[in-house]
């Protein structure tokens, strides 16, 4: 037989090894590798069509189904934040991606805590996967992680090119999934956390939904993990901050935002402070999980990834980083910066001057 050049080519195409042709177990331990998010994503590629993974009624065919479940068998999936991918790749993903991963892990029935960090372009029928669940405890909607600040029109990625438009979330797609979790007899829910392009907008859609939210938590009358007392809910200090010209509007109170338990912020005298409002990233932490510290200048509270508070070497006094500002030079107008470990009471006071209009002033510029 005269093998021919195209034979060859032809019999070398047929024998060559595909990554979808690869053992389950290859699979498996190649996926371990990866973060949750992408390990789902993983699964999904190898298993399904692009036509499949683009409807809504997405699901693994059955001869899949055995080297999904080793996909996944490396991770446990009672929580999934996008944000344990890079953020190059969590600003990327739409909401057919999305859909594809809780589909993927069976959401609805595995899945405890969500996050949507980094995921700016979904419009929410995505959710879909956990509407109606029973078992889902926490979903943030902030699209940022725990510690960042929840502004996220600002570009995502460093880059002078690149803008990222406000985030697409959408309340009438998103509020009727959260209502039909809210709505599930016996659900598990603890805690949502609303984009904050929705509470500053203050929609009635979105306060209609606040008042069934705050009525659902008043009704479960959870009890504080210290003092297993249901906290002092006052008209000012209700489970869902109220007031239409209020920042912090549609934030929950008496929630730990890592742990989701149930605290007081003050359960009595001796023990003042068991959850702690951070003012930088708008979220509450107990002591337990977040430390945090209060400025004695603004009298904000800071978590401690998000602000430093110092104690003056002088007076012991506790400022955070916005007050221990700058002063501008009387001299030249120019701003600079004080001594970091003084505040500004015990800094040398008065008119001062940088240190190129009088040298004597050196030691206490930066």
């Amino acid at each position: 037989m005269v093998v021919t050049s195209s034979n060859k080519r032809q019999r070398t195409a047929v024998q060559s090894l595909h990554i979808s042709n690869l053992p389950d177990g290859i699979l498996a331990h190649a996926a371990s590798y990866l973060a949750q998010p992408s390990r789902a994503l993983f699964a999904v590629a190898m298993t399904s069509s692009s036509k499949s993974w683009e409807q809504d009624n997405f699901s693994i065919d059955r001869e899949h189904q055995q080297t999904v479940a080793s996909i996944l068998s490396s991770g446990v999936w009672d929580a999934l934040d996008f944000g344990d991918t890079e953020k190059s790749l969590s600003v990327k993903l739409t909401d057919d991606d999305v859909h594809a991963v809780l589909k993927c892990i069976s959401a609805q029935d595995v899945l405890k805590k969500l996050r949507l960090t980094g995921c700016i372009y979904i419009t929410g029928r995505s959710l879909e996967p956990i509407r109606g669940s029973s078992i889902i405890e926490h979903i943030d909607l902030s699209l940022v992680n725990l510690h960042e600040i929840p502004e996220i029109d600002e570009p995502m990625i460093s880059s002078t090119s690149t803008v990222y438009p406000m985030p697409s979330l959408t309340e009438e797609i998103v509020l009727p999934i959260l209502e039909s979790v809210i709505d599930t007899d016996d659900n598990s829910l603890k805690m949502i956390m609303l984009p904050k392009k929705w509470r500053e907008n203050k929609s009635d859609t979105l306060c209609q939904f606040l008042i069934k939210f705050e009525d659902f938590l008043a009704t479960r009358q959870t009890r504080c993990s210290k003092c297993n007392l249901v906290p002092n809910t006052l008209d000012d200090l209700r489970w869902i901050c109220q007031g239409q010209d209020n920042i912090v509007f549609g934030l929950q109170n008496f929630s730990c935002h890592k742990c989701t338990g149930c605290f007081c912020y003050d359960c009595d005298d001796e023990q003042e402070g068991t959850l702690n409002y951070c003012s930088m990233c708008m979220r509450d932490y107990c002591e337990d999980c977040v430390e945090a510290h209060r400025c004695q200048v603004c009298d904000d509270t800071f978590c401690s990834p998000c602000s430093s508070v110092k104690e003056c070497l002088a007076c012991g006094l506790s400022f955070c980083n916005q007050c221990h500002s700058r002063k501008v030079c009387s001299s030249c107008g120019l701003i600079y910066h004080k001594d970091e470990n003084l505040c500004e009471n015990c800094d040398s006071g008065g008119d001062l001057a940088c240190f190129d209009c009088h040298p004597t002033d050196r030691e206490i510029a930066l």
